[in-house]
């Protein structure tokens, strides 16, 4: 499978495989902001101390057991359980997504966040460019997710695209982030193959999804089930040097706070449930750290989030408890909890 996300005002792209079946790319840039790192409205508000989290939306009107449907309310359950909000669907950011699929189709492209006006089907060069074509106003942030991706047998291909990006560090903390609205269009290249676009906005003058000024996040969270459980590529690759395919880690655990804060973990541990094992864990990366940061910014982190990453794959079907430490704005905390990866 193949996805790509654009949250930051950089110009850096990043691309991701997954075991066999799929690869994933993202990409940071065009101006279109990174939610997560904003501290005022795009109109020059200050945001509030208390939660803005959203706990109820609209029921989407994507056909009964489509794919798109499922991605919706598995990405909407995800975020919901582990404390991040609930997406909005927003049919300008449908339309974006949907003609974004069909350029990609049209010149047989695996996966791009960019047109070109000279190419069949062009709706605009980049995401955010694409989104105000369909009417939609997103001055504060546009994202973009993008996947072409084999769909496996008894596997929901939208669940699967939501999987995969949940499991790759970049990916995660993009779909994770303060949007408020989605659009999503799948289309299917054959019997076989789909194309998944997953548009992510904050529209001009609202404010993104925020936590309480206290309160710590993490995906995985305490009762997370189906996670998966290994992270076979991401470019820019996570582990410079280490060839994912082979040597794949185990998927990530993101730690976020409140945007505006920040996020420092001081320590970090995971052990197998069943068993005791200690499960070896990388350092703890964020915005100071990333190895594909520049000038020692993060273009895919802001600094209120982190992620902490088995060094190598974790068991399917299997209970993990993890347990973390840090300071959320200087103030110590501590979160320990357990969560169960899936099947292979």
């Amino acid at each position: 499978m193949s996805t790509a996300l654009k949250t930051t005002p950089s110009t850096t792209r990043m691309a991701v495989t997954a075991f066999l079946v799929s690869a994933l790319s993202a990409c940071a840039g065009g101006g279109t902001g990174n939610p997560n790192a904003v501290t005022t409205t795009p109109n020059g508000v200050t945001l509030p101390l208390v939660s803005t989290l959203v706990s109820s939306v609209p029921a989407a009107s994507y056909a009964p057991a489509s794919e798109a449907l499922a991605a919706f309310n598995l990405v909407n359950a995800e975020r919901a359980h582990c404390g991040f909000g609930l997406l909005a669907q927003n049919t300008q950011l449908d339309r974006a997504a949907a003609a974004h699929t069909r350029y990609e189709l049209l010149n047989a492209i695996y996966v791009t966040h960019d047109e070109l006006p000279t190419n069949p089907g062009f709706s605009g060069v980049d995401p955010g460019a694409r989104a105000k074509t369909q009417g939609y106003s997103g001055a504060g942030a546009v994202g973009e997710v993008a996947a072409a991706t084999s769909a496996m047998p008894g596997v929901n291909p939208g669940e699967q695209a939501i999987r995969l990006w949940l499991s790759a560090p970049y990916h995660q903390a993009g779909l994770l982030a303060s949007y408020r609205d989605v659009g999503i269009s799948i289309l299917a290249d054959s019997s076989i193959i789909r194309r998944a676009i997953i548009n992510l906005g904050i529209a001009t003058n609202t404010m993104p999804q925020l936590p309480s000024s206290t309160e710590v996040s993490t995906y995985p969270c305490a009762g997370s089930t189906g996670v998966n459980r290994l992270l076979r590529g991401e470019t820019p690759n996570p582990v410079p040097g280490r060839d994912l395919s082979i040597n794949p880690i185990g998927t990530p655990v993101l730690v976020q706070v409140r945007s505006g804060h920040t996020l420092t973990v001081t320590s970090a541990s995971m052990i197998g449930v069943s068993n005791g094992q200690v499960i070896a864990l990388r350092p703890a990366i964020g915005s100071a750290n990333d190895p594909n940061g520049v000038k020692g910014v993060s273009p895919y982190f802001a600094g209120n989030t982190a992620y902490v990453a088995p060094d190598s794959a974790l068991e399917p079907n299997a209970q993990y408890q993890m347990q973390v430490n840090g300071t959320n704005n200087g103030v110590p905390f501590g979160r320990t909890f357990t969560f169960t990866t899936g099947a292979e």
